[in-house]
């Protein structure tokens, strides 16, 4: 029984570090600040928002079911306007709104 015991011990302590380990979440370099935005969905079906900024690539920040609102982290250099933009499940356009990210706020965003 205490070898049954002991084997438990040692199995918990080998899959605790791993399941830590996928906790993280790469917010991008280490001097990036975040910057909050809630998004809302009055659409009839589930969108898509990616993020821009001027000159840099698109990165998708998740989805927003219909007629719900989500809060999503970007992380940024420093405060300044990003793009939103939402698609459907089809990938057709459903807008874009540029927005101003400050420190201590969450910018709103509606895509109807």
């Amino acid at each position: 029984m205490k070898r049954r015991q002991l084997f438990y011990v040692i199995a918990l302590a080998l899959a605790l570090p791993g399941c830590a380990g996928m906790r993280g979440v790469d917010l991008g370099p280490g001097n990036a600040q975040t910057f909050a935005v809630e998004v809302t969905n009055n659409r009839a079906s589930i969108i898509t928002v990616s993020y821009a900024v001027a000159g840099g690539s698109e990165n998708t920040l998740g989805t927003v079911a219909s007629n719900r609102t989500e809060r999503f982290v970007i992380p940024l250099d420093a405060p300044g306007n990003v793009t939103l933009r939402a698609t459907t499940s089809s990938g057709a356009a459903a807008g874009t709104r540029t927005v101003m990210l400050q420190s201590g706020t969450t910018a709103r965003v509606t895509f109807q």
